[in-house]
């Protein structure tokens, strides 16, 4: 099998989709469009046990990126390697996806059309698991200036962010999805009840 590369403009291998690929992707999206990624996922929440995820052993996680394409590639390529991922275009869609479904992981694009995922990365740390895994992916930092930069840096420092530039791995991304994952999951078990 050829290695993918997610990217700014992410290319999903010409293969056919496995059928854990089929089982997880949310119905609807071969055709999608940016308004339609939040609609959809709240109608598979509608029409869906949420927690089959759980009871197949597999980890949730919620995709942000404000073009559909690449939104829609990352989570082809998560499932491949065995992620449930939803793909969200709009900041607002994840918030409101919260109320539906519990999140193991969230995969960020940083720079988004006319701002960065801080609020969003603000908003998740107080409605999500504190310790969900929020991986922030961004090709467009280095082009973007000092000031998204400085913001970026102090967001990982505050928020425990993991960042990864565009392009990354497809392989290597389901890993540190993963490893992040399991990492926060063994260090909630050693937490000292209260």
């Amino acid at each position: 099998m050829k290695e993918q590369v997610v990217g700014t403009r992410l290319k999903v291998s010409e293969q056919s989709p496995s059928p854990l690929q089929d089982q997880l992707s949310v119905p609807g999206l071969t055709e999608p469009s940016a308004a339609s990624l939040g609609r959809e996922f709240l109608h598979w929440a509608a029409t869906t046990d949420v927690d089959h995820a759980k009871q197949a052993g597999l980890f949730r996680v919620a995709v942000l990126d404000d073009e559909t394409d690449a939104a829609t590639s990352i989570c082809a390529c998560l499932c491949r390697h065995q992620i449930e991922a939803h793909p969200f275009t709009e900041p607002s869609e994840v918030v409101s996806a919260l109320a539906h479904a519990e999140f193991d992981a969230f995969v960020l694009d940083w720079c988004l059309a006319d701002e960065t995922s801080a609020d969003l990365v603000r908003e998740l740390r107080l409605r999500s698991k504190p310790d969900a895994p929020i991986l922030i992916l961004s090709g467009g930092v280095p082009r973007s200036g000092l000031a998204v930069d400085a913001q970026l840096a102090s967001a990982i420092e505050r928020y425990r962010l993991v960042f990864r530039t565009k392009p990354i791995s497809c392989a290597v991304l389901a890993v540190d999805l993963k490893s992040a994952i399991e990492s926060a999951r063994c260090s909630l078990a050693k937490a000292p009840l209260l």
